[in-house]
């Protein structure tokens, strides 16, 4: 979810606030909160997409560490994945 987000160029100013604002409807996730939800064209930038990236996982990957080594591991190995798809398709930093 929050690379599709960020694909689309808006920043979540609530990330980190100790805020509970997902939800799960017909097996996708949502977010049931998008009041600090702005555009912002830098996200067209590799480095700030990547800090985004890393600012919207840090609770779950938090989590993960705590609980499940694999899911952790399934994480990092996803958000690879993302940052090296959007490196190849957009500038690198302002």
């Amino acid at each position: 979810m929050a690379d599709r987000r960020c694909k689309k160029n808006i920043i979540d100013d609530d990330i980190g606030k100790k805020r509970r604002n997902w939800a799960i409807l017909q097996d996708q996730v949502v977010n049931i909160d998008v009041g600090r939800w702005y555009f912002d064209e830098k996200l067209i930038y590799y480095n700030v997409y990547e800090k985004e990236m890393k600012k919207a996982t840090k609770t779950l990957k938090k989590y993960l560490a705590e609980f499940s080594f694999d899911l952790e591991n399934f994480l990092e190995g996803e958000l690879n994945r993302y940052y090296l798809e959007y490196r190849q398709s957009h500038p690198k930093s302002l």
